[in-house]
């Protein structure tokens, strides 16, 4: 779009590489000042005709009206001529000079004008020649011949044109600013204390129990070889050595060792010191996942330490987590009803779908590994003790909801009174639910012959199926 100046006279635009600057708005107080600047040679221009299209170029503004920073970063390449702004409060003062008239009178003026500009030239020129001619040879002023008569002459001495060197600077234009740095080295201070610690010793000293015969020869064989003498500290040093093998070996279980209930503020607050440089600091919360907790002080130092609350076990996953899984499962609790009351008390727990996939993979793997082994050392008994088994079994076949899907058949021998064998049959696997006592005694049978296990008598309740095979 061509934005044309509206001044009288002026044909310059944006297009002609003219800078162009666009009135104020009409609420602004220089507003009038720019209408009445071009009413000043146009009498019919009105403020109510003018539109965003109507500018004002840079011939009608001195320079003192634009910004001088602008103009500087311009002259110095930094900023394009058309984004050089005006200065605040700048009015437009120089209006266009108005074109030449064809004419010969015109013509005349122009040329007397010209000579009478030339003779006063020469006139000047000839009179600094002479001046300076006096000053060198000390003579008098020599007399020069009016250069009026001859002034269309021409003077065979000029001045030379004076030397014109340009110069110029090349810089950043940067904010003045200031940095500002402490470098300190923290005075550590390292305090502790010695000190020997007494028990009170009776005054017939008494053996402890859990001492052994060869405990008391090898101190026998200290005391007798004369290179150490006793010391009460040294006793009391060898004492706690000898016991720290177990409570290390009871830290290193994660199942041993109690666990602590502690609330989140009081939790936070044992990292509220930096350890290294004893500063003030605070801790945040970096990982949560279960019962397990993860905490990182916010500290000012390059010093990084993280904390957490328990160990981790297999497949990294937090030895609490599982032990709180099988916890809930040993002891028959119902899992969603243990773990929302846990909930509502606020403690940090499980959900009921990790309790359920720690079940599947760990928990009952667990139970039934246990049972095994427990089996096979009730099998080994009575395989010391001899005779035949008296066994009692019976079957349950109600499950949870009264639904008999599932039949568990239990052998116990009565001798030692504890369970020998457990079988569980599926309704699925048998013509009806009434089946699954006979079908669990089968099984049941077939594992003590397996295990080279002799019956002597077998204590059952009444149920034909069972009675069938007894007569079989």
């Amino acid at each position: 779009m061509v934005n044309s100046c509206v001044c009288f006279g002026c044909n310059n635009s944006n297009l002609s590489g003219h800078r162009v600057h666009r009135f104020p708005n009409k609420k602004h107080k220089d507003f009038r000042a720019w209408i009445c600047f071009v009413q000043a040679k146009r009498s019919n221009f009105a403020a109510s005709s003018l539109t965003r299209h109507m500018v004002v170029c840079e011939k009608h503004f001195t320079p003192d009206s634009y910004n001088q920073g602008d103009l500087m970063e311009f002259r110095m390449g930094f900023r394009r001529k058309e984004w050089v702004r005006l200065a605040n409060g700048a009015v437009p003062s120089v209006h266009a000079s108005p074109p030449a008239k064809s004419g010969g009178s015109e013509e005349s003026n122009v040329n007397v004008s010209t000579s009478r500009e030339s003779a006063r030239r020469k006139r000047e020129l000839c009179t600094i020649l002479g001046e300076s001619a006096a000053s060198k040879d000390g003579a008098g002023a020599t007399a020069t011949s009016d250069p009026e008569g001859d002034g269309d002459g021409d003077i065979s001495t000029m001045d030379p044109e004076p030397e014109v060197v340009h110069r110029g600077s090349q810089c950043n234009i940067r904010c003045l600013h200031r940095s500002l740095a402490v470098q300190v080295k923290p005075q550590m201070v390292d305090v502790g204390t010695q000190t020997e610690r007494f028990e009170n010793r009776r005054s017939t000293p008494l053996a402890s129990p859990e001492q052994s015969d060869d405990e008391w020869s090898f101190s026998d064989i200290i005391n007798h070889s004369g290179d150490m003498s006793w010391s009460p500290g040294e006793e009391m040093l060898s004492e706690s050595s000898e016991e720290e093998p177990e409570e290390l070996e009871s830290l290193s279980d994660p199942n041993a060792v109690y666990k602590f209930i502690v609330c989140q503020r009081q939790l936070l607050s044992l990292f509220t010191v930096c350890p290294t440089c004893c500063g003030e600091t605070q801790g945040h919360i970096m990982h949560l996942e279960g019962t397990f907790i993860k905490v990182k002080p916010a500290e000012l130092s390059a010093y990084e330490r993280y904390w957490q609350n328990q160990e981790k076990v297999h497949r990294n996953m937090p030895a609490c987590n599982l032990l709180l899984s099988g916890a809930i499962h040993f002891s028959g609790c119902m899992a969603t009803q243990t773990i929302k009351m846990l909930k509502l008390f606020g403690l940090q727990c499980i959900s009921p779908g990790t309790f359920f996939r720690n079940q599947r993979y760990y928990t009952i793997l667990t139970i039934v590994r246990a049972w095994r082994n427990e089996q096979r050392g009730i099998i080994r008994e009575l395989k010391e003790t001899g005779g035949g088994l008296i066994l009692s079994g019976d079957c349950r076949s109600d499950s949870l909801g009264h639904c008999a899907k599932y039949g568990s058949y239990s052998l116990i021998e009565d001798r030692i009174n504890k369970v020998l064998d457990v079988q569980h049959v599926q309704s699925s696997e048998v013509p009806s639910s009434s089946w699954h006592e006979l079908e669990g005694l089968k099984r049941s049978m077939q594992f003590l012959m397996a295990q080279d296990m002799q019956v002597s008598a077998l204590i059952t309740d009444r149920n034909r199926q069972v009675m069938m095979l007894g007569e079989i």
